[in-house]
């Protein structure tokens, strides 16, 4: 719903121990718009 507060988290692991960073791709299309 449009103008409804939400949160998003992500956890994850890396071999190397780091992660750089997160991307969200809210629609699918390839493009990450967060």
């Amino acid at each position: 719903t449009p103008g409804v507060p939400l949160q998003f988290s992500g956890a994850g692991t890396d071999e190397d121990g780091t992660i750089a960073k997160y991307e969200w791709d809210f629609d699918g299309d390839g493009v990450f718009e967060w």
